[in-house]
């Protein structure tokens, strides 16, 4: 419900319900403590004197999986994945623990959009989260990345989690999690 800007009332003037009801009521149903639900969630603007309630959404998959692509894939148990209402703009945070069999190969996390790729065979997504292997192979890394989309349609989005290795050599992918704060 949007807030109606209220009229300027004059000494002597009767209120109708109509006037109470659009001024006063609904105004108050516009409010943060009004438009507030779920525990957990958060407050945004949609649009000018609109709120919205959104909440954040996790997901996460513990299983140690590998991937010998250079080309953003799937892993045997696909994910994570997130689907969530936003508005135009989210962030995106991915977190997980990566090793390589090869030294100096890159493993790289990155996400996609309902299929508006997000994820390219070429440099390294905004908001990736890339482990170079440096010393002896087998070495587990664990990190993570933040982004802002700010391009997104608003309404119901699904974000999926993508893997790729940089060389020839096997990458794996552990304790992966990514949680999406829409806006």
């Amino acid at each position: 419900m949007a807030w109606t800007a209220p009229t300027t009332f004059v000494d002597g003037q009767v209120l109708t319900a109509a006037q109470l009801n659009t001024y006063l009521r609904d105004n108050l149903m516009a409010t943060e403590t009004a438009v507030a639900r779920t525990p957990g969630s958060f407050l945004v603007a949609r649009a000018l004197s609109q709120i919205v309630e959104r909440k954040p959404v996790i997901s996460r998959v513990a299983a140690a999986e590998t991937t010998e692509s250079f080309q953003f894939t799937d892993l045997n148990t696909p994910g994570p994945q997130v689907t969530v209402e936003t508005g135009p703009s989210a962030i995106v945070f991915l977190y997980c623990g990566s090793n390589s069999d090869t030294p100096g190969i890159a493993s790289t996390m990155a996400y996609e959009i309902e299929g508006r790729n997000r994820v390219t065979t070429g440099s390294v997504p905004t908001g990736a989260v890339e482990f170079r292997t440096s010393g002896g192979a087998g070495f587990t890394r664990h990190g993570g990345a933040v982004s802002m989309m700010n391009d997104l349609t608003p309404g119901e989005n699904t974000f999926t989690a993508k893997y790729k290795t940089s060389g020839s050599g096997t990458s794996t992918f552990r304790d992966r999690v990514m949680i999406v704060f829409p806006l």
